[in-house]
């Protein structure tokens, strides 16, 4: 059974090999997601309208222009703002689906596979790989779906959700050709009986955030790699449990062997049941021979027995130089009384 203790002291000693890769990572992470969140206010246009709006409310008290004009100027800014609002929150559901998502999953992978001993920043864009991108980009987009509908419902079912499918990105970042349902009935399966457990383990760092608060948030920058790392050891937990429990099938989440020696173990890393075997049929007499160390001789029923006389049936005397028959013309009589010296 794990504990929090324990999922920390592990993150905090895989942490070791690769803490400032980590912060690398998540920097990275950080700015791409900063720019591209970005870009929706960017498009829509409205600190344009704003101005528009400005100078004309300057020039109407100058008098250049009527009060018609400028209920016309409001008018136009107006739908103009609407426009670029559309356009805005469009671009922002597109952007969190096709880039952010795809991105928490790269994230999930990075830590995988650091945990591992493979350290590559790489893997932060692991799922924006044309084989499996799409796949990714759907199962993420129904999983969010499926939360904001929840939170339709006063906020807490969204929430609930939330925490049902959360380990939607890291069984991607393991599997990301496995189909969207699968993915997340994984997940909401494996978190029944542990979401509150994982609240209390978010909760467990409210104290580092408090802390955090004290360097006008640069420190999150160093404290992030740390929370990653222990969720993504809580996730290695939730994944034993799944497959310990065949709540995932064979091959839906590829077990760990030892890396390191900081993998979990799989009893049947680089094991192979077909390995050695010919895909030739089953032979059920291959290599057989039921003749074999026999020879194709006669049968001789005295064969061992010394040589017999057939008809005065004398057998042959046995060798045995202990033993001395007696001589011709004595009797048995008289050998046995040499051998026990009768008088």
């Amino acid at each position: 059974m794990w504990t929090n203790s324990m999922l920390k002291e592990n993150a905090k000693s895989v942490l070791k090999n690769f803490y400032w890769m980590a912060v690398l990572a998540l920097v990275i992470v950080s700015v791409v997601t900063g720019l591209v969140n970005n870009i929706p206010n960017w498009v829509s246009g409205t600190p344009s309208a704003a101005s528009s709006v400005t100078q004309a409310i300057d020039a109407a008290k100058d008098g250049e222009i009527s009060d018609s004009e400028m209920q016309a100027i409001q008018a136009a800014s107006a739908a103009s703002s609407g426009v670029g609002s559309v356009l805005g929150s469009i671009l922002s559901i597109a952007i969190t689906f096709f880039v952010i998502n795809p991105l928490s999953v790269g994230t999930c992978k990075f830590f995988i596979e650091a945990r591992s001993g493979s350290v590559e920043i790489g893997n932060l864009f692991y799922a924006f790989r044309k084989e499996h991108y799409l796949n990714i980009v759907k199962t993420l987009a129904i999983m969010t779906v499926k939360v904001f509908l929840w939170s339709l419902l006063f906020i807490i079912p969204g929430i609930v959700k939330g925490y049902a499918y959360c380990l939607t990105p890291y069984i991607l970042a393991e599997n990301p050709i496995i189909d969207s349902k699968r993915a997340m009935e994984i997940s909401e399966q494996t978190m029944n009986g542990e979401k509150m457990n994982f609240f209390v383990l978010q909760l467990s760092f409210i104290g580092w955030w408090i802390l955090v608060l004290f360097t006008c948030g640069l420190g999150s920058y160093f404290l992030n790699p740390y929370i990653k790392a222990t969720e993504t050891e809580f996730f290695m937990c939730m994944k034993a449990k799944a497959n310990s429990s065949n709540i995932a099938q064979y091959g839906e989440l590829p077990e760990a062997g030892f890396a390191g020696g900081m993998g979990g173990f799989d009893p049947n890393a680089g094991f192979n049941p077909n390995a050695g075997f010919q895909n030739n049929g089953y032979d059920p007499n291959a290599g057989y021979n039921p003749n074999a160390g026999f020879q194709n001789t006669p049968y001789d029923p005295n064969a061992g027995m010394g040589s017999v006389d057939p008809y005065n049936q004398t057998p042959a005397q046995p060798q045995n130089d202990s033993f001395n028959a007696p001589s011709e013309g004595t009797s048995q009589n008289d050998s046995n009384k040499d051998d026990f010296n009768f008088q």
